[in-house]
């Protein structure tokens, strides 16, 4: 199946963005349109494991949340995540259709403006809630970055 693609054009250095998408703060605001207090734990380095958690973490009786590994991260340029499944309750389910999915953020800029292209495959069950709320959290992430 296809990938589902989003992107959006941003008026803010390529640094800007970067630092608004992917640090804690500019995270918590943008990635809020998908659940209000999401965070990550862990590292955007590559190779390094990736937990998104909501404001109960990963306490939180019955919240589910992602754990992905970073493939790749070529500093102001790319990202790609590997899910490696959910979290309920604390505890990652491997045997979810979460795993082995792929998400990636792309970066370039031309003439001060920056272009983030976001792919993520297809998944069952998360493909609707991805359609509708990609576009409003890549809004947000161009709000906060063109204030920066």
């Amino acid at each position: 199946m296809e990938k589902l693609r989003f992107s959006a054009q941003i008026d803010a250095p390529i640094y800007t963005v970067w630092a608004a998408m992917l640090g804690p703060d500019g995270y918590r605001e943008w990635t809020g349109v998908f659940s209000p207090g999401s965070y990550f734990d862990g590292s955007w380095d590559e190779g390094s494991v990736i937990r998104f958690l909501g404001p109960g973490g990963d306490e939180a009786e019955g919240f589910v949340g992602l754990a992905a590994v970073v493939d790749e991260n070529r500093t102001h340029e790319f990202v790609r995540l590997r899910y490696t499944g959910e979290i309920v309750d604390g505890v990652e389910n491997t045997d979810s259709p979460m795993v082995g999915a792929h998400e990636s953020y792309a970066f370039s800029e031309s003439d001060g403006v920056t272009t983030v292209v976001v792919e993520l495959d297809p998944v069952p069950g998360y493909t609707d809630v991805m359609v509708d709320a990609w576009p409003e959290g890549l809004a947000k992430l161009k709000e906060i970055a063109e204030a920066a």
